[in-house]
Parts: structure tokens; sequence; C-alpha cells
């Protein structure tokens, strides 16, 4: 790895190079990963299924859930899942765990799907039939649209959604469509009428004579087959792929690919061992987390854009700045993770056991209830929904293997945020707490004493 905070140019970047880069740091945690690696083998084996589902009609849909902690890489999966299987007799429809309890948004989506495959065909005939691969849509661009605005009506109006957009298909025996359903940890369980029908049409195929191939793909939290299960999205399922930390390998590639990308240039920056040692370092600091790599490379990218706007007199990047960059945003993110969930007192004894056990240590449910009720009883009957809480929001992921109360950190680095930087901020926030009430106190003495000299 680097010793050396700074780095020096074999050359400098050019304007193109640096405008790439201005934009990698614009879109930030939106940007996909230049470079896809270490979860090729989950890649392929649900293509495999997409094209053995192609070939037999017969088989069955084994449903696909891939979980992990909020920046494993989960959405960046389905990215590619869809790049490389777009066509070829296959329609992608995209979907939030969210929509699944809306017959109607379900519908938009695969007649959207639908219309952009139609779109890349030219006109022809108005009493001929558009056909994308093997998909036939009714030609005329206004029947068409007509006729989807009118099975969205019926749909509204209660009418079963797959028996309403069967006049809109005529589908080729040898096609599938992949449906990517992203945060499925969101399906919305109590609106158990309306999500039946969807439930239950994709581990049948669709409505009976529309004959459709699907392959759901749901890619969610640690526990988002808990939340399937419950409203039966998890029948014909397979185990869950589980995303976790890349190798230091996997992740010093995925560094090294992205400085050696053309549009980012940074390969004719510096020295092939300089790039290498550069890449390690981000890697052993990011452990292996894909989102966290990725803020220390837009730390990387932003000290490059700084030193172009203002030169140094020899010409470099901070190192050290590049990882204080990632460094806070991945605190800020711990931070966010822990607002969203709102633990409450349960943070409190999550950052006291931390403390007490160190960072590598599992927690016990016991331990947190324990702590928790010998100092705030009327809080006690709330643990178990709270760590709930923790595990939906990804603060905590269950430990089955250890037992059923057992949890852990997803990521090795929130145990120390947890045991330091948060407990340091937590006492901050108590000392500022405790001030501004001893401040209103005094303001409250003065304004009494002035109101008895005026008597």
């Amino acid at each position: 790895m680097l010793v050396d905070d700074f780095i020096r140019y074999r050359s400098r970047p050019s304007d193109e190079q640096i405008e790439n880069l201005r934009a990698f740091t614009r879109y930030g945690e939106r940007t996909d990963p230049i470079a896809f690696v270490g979860r090729e083998d989950i890649l392929d084996h649900i293509t495999t299924l997409i094209q053995d589902k192609r070939q037999d009609s017969s088989l069955q849909s084994i449903t696909q859930l891939v979980q992990g902690a909020p920046g494993a890489g989960k959405t960046s999966l389905l990215n590619e899942l869809e790049r490389v299987n777009r066509g070829d007799h296959v329609t992608v429809v995209r979907l939030d765990g969210e929509d699944l309890s809306e017959p109607l948004v379900v519908a938009e989506e695969f007649i959207a799907s639908i219309g952009a495959n139609a779109s890349d065909i030219g006109e022809s005939s108005t009493h001929t039939r558009r056909t994308t691969g093997d998909i036939k849509i009714a030609q005329h661009q206004t029947g068409r649209e007509t006729r989807s605005a009118s099975a969205l009506e019926r749909i509204e109006r209660g009418a079963s959604m797959w028996r309403s957009l069967t006049p809109l298909l005529d589908v080729d025996a040898n096609h599938v469509f992949l449906l990517l359903v992203d945060e499925a940890q969101r399906v919305d369980k109590t609106r158990g009428k309306d999500i039946n029908e969807t439930v239950t049409s994709l581990h049948t195929g669709g409505y009976a004579t529309a004959n459709l191939r699907i392959l759901p793909v749901f890619a969610g939290l640690s526990d988002t087959s808990e939340r399937l299960e419950k409203v039966g999205l998890t029948r014909n399922a397979a185990p869950p792929h589980r995303l976790g930390a890349l190798t230091l390998d996997h992740a010093q590639e995925a560094a090294e690919r992205f400085m050696d990308d053309e549009r980012i240039g940074i390969r004719h920056l510096f020295p092939h061992v300089t790039r290498t040692d550069l890449a390690r370092t981000f890697a052993v600091a990011s452990e292996g987390w894909p989102r966290h790599l990725h803020n220390y490379l837009t730390g990387l990218a932003i000290e490059l854009v700084h030193d172009y706007e203002r030169p140094q007199p020899n010409g470099g990047v901070s190192v050290a700045a590049a990882l204080a960059y990632g460094h806070e945003q991945r605190c800020n993110y711990y931070d966010d993770r822990l607002q969203s969930a709102d633990l409450g007192f349960v943070e409190d004894a999550l950052i006291a056991l931390s403390r007490e056990h160190g960072t590598l240590a599992t927690l016990n449910g016991d331990d947190i209830a324990k702590h928790v009720a010998d100092r705030h009883p009327a809080e006690a009957d709330l643990v178990r929904e709270k760590i709930a809480l923790a595990v939906h929001a990804g603060v905590l992921e269950r430990r089955s293997d250890l037992g059923r109360r057992e949890y852990a950190y997803p990521i090795p680095s929130f145990a120390t945020y947890m045991a330091n930087e948060c407990s340091r901020k937590r006492t901050l926030t108590q000392m500022q707490a405790a001030l501004e009430t001893r401040m209103q106190s005094l303001e409250k003495e003065e304004r009494n004493r002035e109101h008895g000299l005026e008597r």
C-alpha cells in the first residue's frame, strides 16, 4: 500500500478527463461502478436460468432472491442483469418492492417495457403487426396506446390485471420476461387483497391465456426473504444469494479497472506501480464494501479535479485527503442508517455493547433487551420491535448460524463507528442538550430576578 501521502503526476489530466471526473463526482452513489467484479457467479447463474427458461417452456420459474446490507451492490447486480440480458427474446421489467401491491403500476411497467421494445422497429402498414424479436404487438401506435389505456382503465376498476393485459400481447413460445424488483423489502404486506393476483400470477406465469414466462428476481435487505414469505412471494424460491463484502483482490481489481478506464484516464497520470498501490490502499480502507470503495474513488476524483482547478507547483494529489473524504462519507452513511431506523434506547444499548465486547463480536438479543430493561424499564416491551427495525434498516443482520437471537453488524467498520464515532457524537449531543437546558434555566432565573426587582 502507499506510504507517501502526496503522489505526483507522470502527466497532467486533459480537459476531457477532468470533465469525466467531474461527472463521476456529481452523480456520486447513483453512478454504476465502471467495473462489475466479484458477482459474476450470480450473474451467470441467473442468466443461465433465463436461457433454460427460453428453451424449455415446461420448466418452472425459480424465483431468485438477492439479499445484502445497503451498499453491497444489489442494484448494480440488477443493472448488470438488465444490460446482459435485454433483447435476445428477453424483455426486462423493472419494479420497486412497493409497486407489487399495485396491480395498476405493475401493468403500466409491463406495457412500458413492451412499448420500449416496439419503439425499436420502424412503422409499417396499419393492417400488419409489429414484431420485436418474438413479441408481436398491435402495429398502429395510436391504436396500441388506446388499447393500453383501455386495459389500464379496466384494471383500475378492479378487473384482473393479466386478463386485461392479454389482448395487448401475442407472446412467442421462446420469450421470457425478466422481472427485476429492487428494494423488495418494501413490499406492503398490509395490501393482501391487492397483491394476491400479482403474487399468484408471478408463480403461474401470468394469466393462463397469456402464457407468459416470467423469471422474478427480488433484491433487498437481509430480512427480505422473511417479508416476501409473508405475502407468498417465496414459493418456488431458491435459497437467497447473499451479497457481502468483495474480497480484497476483487475490490483492488475494481479500483484498478476504474483508474484504467480511458474515460477517466488515471492510467496516464501515474506509473503502474503507483496505481496498483493506490488501488490496494482504497480496497483495504473500504473493507471490500462496494459503496465505500466507490466513495474512496470519488475522493480521488475530487482531489484530481481540485488540483486541476488550483494546481500545485509540482503537480499531484493527496491520498490522505481522498481517504478522509471516503471516511467522512462512510460515517455519514452509518449515521443515515441509524436515523432511518429510529432505534431510541436500543441505539444506546448497541453503543454500550459495542464498546464493551469489541468491534468484531456478535450481539445477543437478550443482552440488548437486558441493557434497555435495566436503564429504561418502560421501553423494554419495544426492544424486539426495535431490533427488527435495525435489521430492516441494515444496521444489524441476523446470524442464523449462531442462534435465533444473535446479531452482527453487516460491515466491521459499522461496529467501530458505533463504539467510537457514534459514542462521541452521542456524548457531544448529550452535553449540548445539558448545556442548553442549563442556559434555559439561567435565563429563567434572570427573568425571575428582574421581575422581582421591578416589583
